[in-house]
């Protein structure tokens, strides 16, 4: 799945709060590794915070980040509640696209 920094941001946030078994919480912390700014990631993309705002090189081709099934489904599950509790942001409305959206591209 091709993740620009804006979207792992995007992901992080939906996951921070997550509360569940201990098996799923051993997979958001891997998907979360995985998603998370490393080091490399900044120097890549250029990161930088400036007047309290994260920005990037948008030019920067996105990262391919592998997404499990079970990682998969607690994103959807995660994005489906927001839906329903009607407190999605139009932020998190390309997440939807990409989890959600019959055809995702979830490899």
């Amino acid at each position: 799945m091709r993740l620009d920094v804006g979207l792992r941001l995007r992901l992080l946030e939906l996951l921070q709060g997550y509360q569940g078994g201990v098996v799923d919480l051993k997979v958001v912390r891997d998907l979360t590794d995985k998603v998370g700014l490393s080091e490399e990631d900044f120097k890549k993309f250029g990161v930088k915070v400036a007047d309290n705002r994260i920005v990037w090189d948008s030019t920067v081709e996105a990262e391919n980040i592998e997404v499990g099934d079970k990682g998969r489904e607690i994103v959807c599950g995660l994005l489906k509640k927001r839906d329903e509790e009607k407190t999605l942001s139009v932020a998190e409305l390309p997440l939807w696209e990409m989890f959600m959206e019959e055809g995702a591209d979830v490899s």
